[in-house]
């Protein structure tokens, strides 16, 4: 699987990816992409096999990108770690992402618990979603 042409993919303002093995290999290129699109505004990649690295190359990237207000990883495999690093990008150096939707994942209640509660103290109008969020019936569009 490749995952090398995301990268030229500039003037793109959404992107969704469901039930696909992106896996942490994905996550790194997905990240990468993320660094060189500021006009991206939502990225929806549940239920991608996305890792504790995976999502940590995603928080990386949300260091320098300042566009991204949605970001869907829910039903993904990562815990704890990838959801503390996602944290401390987005109280330290991300001001842009409004949602962030988590549910699903492995991270333990405890962590979504303070992983909200420290992402709220960034942002008060950020909302990180612990169950899942509302969409449309036949089309599923979010929001």
């Amino acid at each position: 699987m490749s995952f090398k042409i995301l990268p030229i993919f500039r003037k793109i303002i959404s992107v969704a990816i469901y039930n696909y093995i992106l896996a942490d290999d994905g996550g790194r290129a997905l990240g990468e992409m993320l660094k060189k699109n500021q006009e991206l505004k939502k990225l929806l990649l549940s239920s991608n096999l996305l890792g504790d690295s995976g999502v940590t190359y995603l928080a990386d990237a949300l260091t320098v990108n300042t566009g991204l207000s949605m970001l869907l990883l829910a039903d993904n495999p990562f815990g704890d770690e990838g959801g503390w690093k996602m944290a401390d990008v987005l109280c330290r150096s991300n001001r842009s992402l409004q949602v962030l939707d988590i549910h699903g994942t492995r991270m333990t209640k405890q962590a979504e618990k303070q992983v909200s509660s420290n992402v709220g103290l960034a942002s008060s109008s950020m909302g990180v979603c612990l169950q899942p969020l509302p969409y449309t019936n036949k089309e599923k569009k979010f929001f």
